[in-house]
């Protein structure tokens, strides 16, 4: 048989560029791949670049495929990571990062040739 399931599905740790020289403990993202029906809502937005490069088409990713943080804190200490996918996009307030968690997880969930062959 030729077609198979996704296997693509396991949520990672991803530790952000600007956190790998720093002291521990490290901020890190739990980051899931997207689904190819999520890649699809993504991209189905998209117009005239990579989904990512577009800011609705990041949110979605973002809403997606972020699923916890550890160690990420606020003047006030350690924020939670909620249910609600809405406050969670509200704690991230840096563009820098925000376009790096959703290109990590557009290109995570993205199959290589390998992986297509397969």
């Amino acid at each position: 048989m030729t077609i198979k399931a996704g296997n693509k599905i396991t949520p990672y740790w991803y530790t952000p560029l600007a956190e790998r020289d720093a002291p521990d403990p490290k901020t890190r993202f739990h980051l899931r791949p997207l689904t190819e029906l999520q890649r699809m809502e993504a991209a189905e937005i998209w117009v005239g670049e990579r989904p990512d490069k577009n800011t609705r088409s990041k949110e979605i990713i973002l809403r997606f495929g972020l699923v916890g943080w550890e160690h990420f804190n606020d003047a006030n200490g350690p924020v939670a990571f909620t249910g609600d996918p809405e406050a969670n996009l509200a704690r991230l307030n840096d563009g820098m990062l925000i376009n790096e968690l959703a290109d990590e997880i557009w290109n995570g969930s993205s199959l290589t040739e390998t992986e297509r062959k397969n």
